[in-house]
């Protein structure tokens, strides 16, 4: 109640306190406790740490934050008086002991040694408070024991590296796209307009893959509707006045009262679950493809996702000729003032996204984005999901297209989406190849959106505005050098896959040059991590990479210089490599839609050969033709 513009992921217990839980602390100790929070909270710059801290130095610390440092630490003070306890009595260590620093080191080392949960950085923040000079000085009796705390208590976790918080290429590509057709699908049944016109043109080659053998239609999503709204109490008035009601519903009820009032409950119940069962797994599925295309194409903290009210698409507005989607900045706020501020680029496809959740969140009565998939009760108040929320509904999404192992090895965590981002970034920013249409929408729109004033003054370069996305994360110079070193084995790992006429002797180049390295005693790895810091001599085509802009030493005016009209499979310069895959892929996509399209009717020979080449260029590769 005293946070109430609190994120959605920090309300309820994070933002409280339960001293209870802590009943070996002495209540004199627990005062000393709580008056050394309300004095940290109160005056955050009193306490600052000068070497680490940069947000406390701008006097500003969120209660939840604080909180949780002093869970952590109560948790271990409770395990040092439970020490005490065992060595003097209860009612000795209740009655005697005034203040914490009256606890010898003797305690604070047996507890360290059989405490059982995890050291992290939360408990040494702690301790670093405890032993401030004003804590010392004006709220604890005196200095506490100076035991060393971190050679007691090892950590039990694993560091997560950079690569684990990244989905895959293989799997954003594939996601990304097959998300976008849902969406789409979905609006082109019920007969809304469409904004990705990209996604509209693969669905229109696929022709409808999902929607209509799931029975979505505009008929069956209101019948739909009133049946999950009925079950809820909503009164036959409401219902009426903010939805179409089918005609069907007058031909059941008794004779006398031809209204769907008299249905029974159980009947509705077994018509919603039973007779619309695909319906329902259907429509649960679109709306999480939607919440995967906003998290993944904006790179909003899950914070941030929640705060996003998609009912009468409230959320999208236009500035300057850009659509953006609004919510609200919560982590960092008071220093968060670059990309982007409460608002984000919203292309084609989140457009499509937000028209699609807010039609299916008419079925729930919830005016949020993540919202839970069960319809909101009339006689409550509807509320957004949090992380753990957003995680179930997306880790559902890859189950659908991965399946339940892939779901396991991935490990899927919302902030996951804003790294993703923030690491196709990178890539593009080293000339490595778009992964999905969408993608290429967003730095598109990003290119404009920033030149514009949208961001800063200045236009942004794609590894910036990554930079930006991954602020003050301690990853952000891994997840560039793990870009980085995605280029290079890209176009130097000589057991790699290659296409295009200069494939074999490049490759042949690699395995000499690699040879040489590893007879001298280095690893593979190592070398391509030697080969991050020294860069490359290869210019990306799209297509592939060339070799026309290097200078040998046998010859030092080679015709091409390295231009982007050529055909990589066919130029002497030229190679092709899985990290081109994608740009192959969505050669063969655009040609397949318009192979059969009468405004191409002049040119379908030429089609026809682009496929076959598209196609041959991928087998080689061992990539899949189609997502």
């Amino acid at each position: 109640a005293d946070q109430p513009q609190a994120a959605r992921n920090v309300r309820g217990s994070k933002l409280k306190v339960n001293f209870n839980l802590y009943d070996n602390i002495p209540k004199f100790v627990q005062t000393e406790l709580k008056t050394l929070f309300f004095y940290i909270l109160l005056s955050p710059l009193s306490f600052r740490n000068e070497k680490k801290t940069k947000r406390l130095a701008k006097g500003k610390l969120k209660p939840n934050t604080l909180i949780g440092v002093f869970k952590s630490g109560m948790r271990f003070i409770d395990k040092v008086f439970d020490v005490a306890i065992l060595e003097y009595g209860r009612e000795y260590v209740h009655q005697e002991i005034k203040s914490l620093a009256e606890i010898s080191t003797y305690e604070f080392e047996v507890a360290a040694r059989s405490y059982t949960y995890n050291f992290d950085s939360t408990l040494l923040n702690f301790f670093t408070y405890l032993r401030h000079p004003l804590s010392s000085k004006e709220v604890l009796d005196g200095a506490i024991s100076n035991f060393d705390l971190k050679s007691r208590i090892k950590p039990k976790g694993q560091v997560v590296n950079a690569e684990s918080k990244i989905i895959p290429n293989s799997i954003f590509e594939k996601l990304s796209a097959l998300s976008s057709l849902l969406i789409v699908d979905f609006l082109q049944e019920l007969e809304e307009e469409v904004q990705d016109q990209n996604s509209l043109k693969q669905l229109k080659y696929r022709g409808s893959i999902w929607s209509r053998e799931c029975g979505v239609n505009q008929s069956s999503f209101n019948e739909y509707r009133v049946l999950r709204l009925r079950y809820k109490n909503y009164s036959e008035s409401y219902i009426r006045e903010n939805y179409p009601v089918p005609d069907w519903i007058f031909e059941y009820g008794d004779n006398t009262e031809k209204s769907f009032m008299a249905f029974n409950k159980m009947e509705l119940l077994c018509r919603a679950r039973f007779m619309r069962e695909p319906l329902r797994k259907h429509i649960n599925l679109v709306y999480q493809a939607c919440l995967y295309i906003v998290g993944q194409f904006t790179g909003m903290r899950p914070s941030e996702m929640s705060e996003i009210v998609v009912k009468d698409e409230q959320c999208l507005k236009k500035e300057d000729g850009h659509w953006l989607i609004c919510s609200q900045v919560k982590k960092h706020r008071e220093s968060y003032n670059g990309l982007f501020d409460e608002k984000w680029l919203a292309i084609p496809i989140i457009r499509d996204a937000i028209r699609a959740a807010s039609i299916i969140n008419t079925l729930k009565n919830n005016p949020y984005l993540c919202a839970n998939a069960d319809t909101v009760a009339s006689c409550e108040t509807p509320q957004a999901m949090g992380s753990s929320g957003i995680k179930h509904q997306i880790n559902n999404l890859i189950d659908f297209f991965f399946g339940s192992e892939k779901v396991k090895s991935l490990a899927f965590y919302p902030y996951m989406m804003r790294h993703t981002l923030a690491y196709q970034l990178f890539r593009a920013e080293l000339g490595l190849p778009f992964i999905s249409f969408q993608l290429k929408h967003f730095i598109t729109g990003i290119d404009r959106y920033t030149s514009k004033g949208g961001v800063s003054e200045d236009t942004l370069g794609y590894g910036d505005i990554a930079q930006q996305l991954s602020k003050n994360g301690r990853y952000s110079k891994n997840i560039r050098h793990q870009a980085e070193l995605e280029s290079i084995k890209a176009t130097m790992d000589p057991d790699g896959n290659y296409a295009g006429v200069k494939a074999a002797e490049h490759k042949q180049h690699m395995s000499s040059l690699f040879n040489g390295y590893m007879a001298s005693g280095y690893t593979k790895e190592e070398v391509f991590e030697a080969m991050v810091h020294q860069g490359i001599a290869i210019v990306n085509v799209g297509q592939g990479y060339c070799y026309g802009g290097q200078v040998e030493d046998f010859n030092d005016s080679l015709p091409c210089i390295g231009g982007l009209r050529c055909n990589p499979v066919r130029c002497g310069n030229a190679i092709v490599t899985k990290q081109n895959a994608p740009h192959w892929r969505g050669i063969y996509s655009q040609n397949m839609a318009n192979l059969n399209n009468p405004a191409y009717s002049h040119v379908q020979e030429e089609i026809k050969a682009a496929i076959e080449e598209a196609k041959l260029v991928l087998t080689h590769l061992g990539e899949d033709v189609e997502l």
